[in-house]
């Protein structure tokens, strides 16, 4: 994985120079998002969820081959 968004914003980035995003990595992703956001589209209070966009790279049969999944619905951990 290299790329993981929601929306306009970069949750996560490994393609950044000097691995700018590797301390993102540790928190959660609902505090990276607010963090990144502008002010009228953090998360509101009642929201449990965020929709994530992911992509990378991987190696097959000795050629670099980038993919992106469909959408995950990245529910919070312990929000009721």
């Amino acid at each position: 994985m290299t790329l993981v968004s929601s929306g306009k914003y970069a949750i996560y980035n490994g393609y950044l120079p000097g691995n700018k995003h590797q301390s993102r990595l540790t928190r959660p992703i609902e505090e990276v998002y607010n963090e990144v956001a502008e002010d009228d589209l953090k998360i509101p209070e009642r929201r449990r969820y965020l929709v994530l966009e992911v992509g990378g790279s991987l190696e097959a049969d000795g050629e670099e081959c980038d993919f992106q999944i469909p959408p995950i619905k990245y529910v919070f951990k312990g929000k009721k």
